[in-house]
């Protein structure tokens, strides 16, 4: 949706399995008609709407997918298992480094408050070292 210069994007996906469209538009999730999917991919409505990307798979792939199995396992098996396995080892390696984060933040959360406590502390004339903390 939007104009020459701004806009909002969203994706239209389709479940082979379930035969049914969603309309994935940021945290909101929902079921629509094939016609309103096509409809707004060639710019047929009154939301200056049209697709910006359009994505096709083969009738080949589709006959392949096993009614039993997701969609998502099916396409997975096809990718290359060395490609499989860098993606797999880059998500560990970020999900290291987003922890490692996320401890900064809080041990300077940490020694934010233990400052802020220690001015406190002077201004009563107590020494922050005399003081007692509970240990967790």
């Amino acid at each position: 949706e939007g104009e020459d210069n701004s806009g909002h994007y969203y994706s239209y996906i389709k479940n082979h399995i379930e035969d049914k469209w969603f309309k994935y538009d940021d945290h909101r999730v929902s079921e629509v008609q094939e016609e309103q999917v096509l409809s707004e991919a060639y710019g047929l409505t009154k939301l200056k709407t049209s697709a910006y990307l359009v994505m096709y798979a083969s009738q080949e792939i589709l006959k392949n997918i096993d009614g039993h199995a997701s969609e998502f396992e099916h396409y997975l098996s096809m990718i290359p298992k060395n490609l499989v396995k860098e993606v797999n080892q880059d998500n560990l390696k970020f999900g290291e480094q987003l922890q490692e984060v996320k401890n900064k933040e809080v041990a300077n959360q940490i020694i934010e408050y233990y400052k802020t406590l220690d001015v406190s502390c002077k201004k009563k004339g107590t020494d922050l070292n005399d003081l007692s903390f509970p240990i967790f």
